[in-house]
């Protein structure tokens, strides 16, 4: 059965929830840095990386995506 929805549509969801885990990230780093414990700002400060890593990715498949089935 073929879905109606294009990738942007389908990949909404997890945008979100990748913008809202960098979120969370920077806020536990900012209190990481109120309460001087350097070892929630340091897990924080990886989950924002990797967050953003898999942000980017999805930003770059879907516009590759969308590059392709506008040539075709």
């Amino acid at each position: 059965m073929k879905s109606n929805y294009t990738l942007r549509q389908k990949l909404i969801v997890p945008f979100i929830i990748f913008t809202g885990m960098i979120v969370v990230g920077v806020r536990s780093m900012y209190k990481g840095m109120l309460l001087h414990q350097n070892w929630r700002v340091a897990l924080a400060a990886l989950g924002v990386v990797c967050f953003t890593t898999l942000l980017v990715f999805l930003i770059i498949t879907v516009a590759r995506e969308e590059k392709t089935r506008a040539k075709a």
